[in-house]
């Protein structure tokens, strides 16, 4: 009970502060992660596994890279003293 209460409000909490469509991809992304993943790839369903977090690590990267919208990761001479 308790847990379903805070689940809740961290969905109303990402749906009021970064809106409907963070919350449809945490969401989608919950459902995908919450598939029977396995760190054994001998397994005959370790692909699933691979599938489904290189999928959500690709959304991740496109998303991140779209945020940037072409501005460079650094700025110029950060990585120098």
């Amino acid at each position: 009970m308790t847990l379903n209460l805070l689940l809740a409000g961290l969905l109303l909490v990402v749906l009021i502060r970064f809106g409907l469509l963070c919350l449809v991809v945490a969401l989608c992304v919950w459902e995908a992660l919450n598939a029977p993943l396995t760190t054994d790839f001998s397994t005959w369903y370790s692909g699933i596994t691979v599938f489904t977090v290189g999928i959500v690590l690709l959304l991740a990267g496109y998303g991140f890279y779209a945020a940037l919208a072409g501005r460079p990761l650094f700025r110029e001479g950060f990585l120098e003293n």
